[in-house]
């Protein structure tokens, strides 16, 4: 059995010196590589052996591919001391060459921003960011890429506000909260940010990279905690709103549709006097109907029998206006409902699905999206086929807007009922 010595605190540092020289031996083998690859080529040393290229030297040789001999000599290139050396400069040393693969494409102002223990998802990130056009609304200034970074980790946020290092002030407890694992990135508007452990690198879109310290992040940080914004922000949080109040807010109801309390009816009829009318002129067609009307008799009425007669008959005429009013009202939506044509596939919600009959559709606009949703599969292709045209479907955007476009209960766009 092998017999194990306590280690001195000298030989465990000695220990672990050597590991480090041999992991960095290991990541600069790659920059070693390079440099051999690129005297050959330069010296074309590959003709010695009847080859072509350094690319068809090296396939053959040593089976590695073209993109790999590339990689390898524009490591070399970009990272080695004074871009021709069989040595990393010291700032990469410890960068393996995946990590050196990812930087090739990065500005040589944006190497800054990278550092040994940034994951290299990160640094495609970074790429990316370099790439894409930003959406400034996201965050146009430092104070809201601070508050897009509270808000999206609000964990983070809350831990921090409620700590008694925030309160105090420490800064170097308050680092270990932000940035407990010694690197973090995030990217929101138009700036992208590497936390590391005593600096913060921050990159605005089409700028060089530039440091801030972690007393000026936390300054930011300090002014919105204490702005009205984000303590109703934190309240809404702590005390989210129901479902019912998001409706009711996102839908509140018109004053019209508010019901008044009913004023009490009176059930003594008064008399209602008839408005004399002024006499009219007597045509000679009024004349002849006059003339051929026979006479009828009538005996006087007594004052209270007129009075009461007349009561009825106002009472009885408001009524008749009303029915009339109903009548007319009923019959217009009768004949309109039979001259409606069903689009074909329309779903009928009562005989189709029972059980629906309380669902009240007449009457309301949707999305077209969401009225497609409510059709058959052949009722949305034979809607699509009447309704969808070429332009509309060669034209991405267009077909957004299309989709979102507003409908009534029948699919006909709004434009289009208007018309009827």
């Amino acid at each position: 059995m092998e017999e194990y010595t306590q280690l001195t605190l000298d030989d465990w540092l000695a220990m672990k010196e050597s590991l480090k020289r041999d992991l960095i031996g290991v990541q600069e083998s790659f920059v070693r590589i390079g440099y051999t690859l690129r005297k050959i080529e330069e010296q074309k040393l590959y003709k010695n052996d009847g080859y072509e290229t350094v690319t068809e030297f090296a396939k053959a040789e040593y089976g590695l591919s073209a993109s790999t001999i590339s990689r390898f000599m524009s490591i070399n290139r970009k990272f080695s001391i004074d871009g021709y050396s069989d040595r990393l400069r010291p700032e990469y040393a410890q960068m393996g060459s995946s990590k050196l693969s990812e930087m090739l494409s990065l500005p040589d102002a944006d190497l800054e921003m990278v550092r040994p223990e940034m994951p290299k998802a990160d640094i495609r990130e970074l790429k990316h960011f370099n790439k894409e056009e930003p959406v400034p609304e996201a965050a146009d200034s430092l104070e809201k890429l601070v508050w897009k970074f509270f808000e999206t980790n609000a964990a983070i946020a809350k831990e921090l506000e409620q700590s008694e290092a925030y309160a105090d002030g420490e800064a170097e407890k308050m680092v270990e909260i932000v940035n407990p694992a010694g690197v973090k990135t995030f990217r929101a508007g138009l700036y992208y940010m590497a936390m590391y452990e005593n600096d913060i690198q921050i990159k605005q879109f089409g700028q060089q990279p530039q440091k801030m310290s972690w007393a000026e992040f936390f300054a930011i940080t300090k002014k919105i905690f204490k702005s009205a914004e984000w303590s109703q922000r934190v309240q809404e949080e702590e005390h989210p709103k129901t479902e019912t109040q998001e409706k009711a807010e996102k839908n509140p109801i018109a004053p019209a549709q508010i019901k008044k309390p009913e004023s009490p009816v009176n059930t003594e009829a008064e008399p209602v006097l008839e408005t004399p009318k002024k006499p009219e002129k007597e045509t000679s067609q009024n004349a002849a109907q006059k003339k051929n009307e026979a006479p009828q008799s009538e005996e006087p009425r007594k004052p209270e029998e007129k009075v009461q007669s007349e009561t009825e008959i106002a009472e009885n005429g408001a009524e008749s206006t009303q029915n009339a009013t109903e009548i007319t009202q009923n019959a217009t939506e009768t004949a309109q409902t039979e001259t409606e044509e069903q689009l074909p596939g329309q779903m009928n919600l009562p005989e189709d699905y029972p059980g629906t009959e309380s669902i009240d559709v007449l009457g309301k606009t949707m999305q077209r999206k969401e009225y497609l949703d409510t059709l058959t599969a052949w009722g949305v292709a034979e809607y699509l086929h009447k309704n969808l045209t070429a332009e509309i479907l060669g034209n991405r955007e267009g077909l957004y807007e299309w989709l979102k476009g507003k409908v009534d209960e029948r699919g006909y766009g709004m434009e289009d009922v208007n018309v009827l």
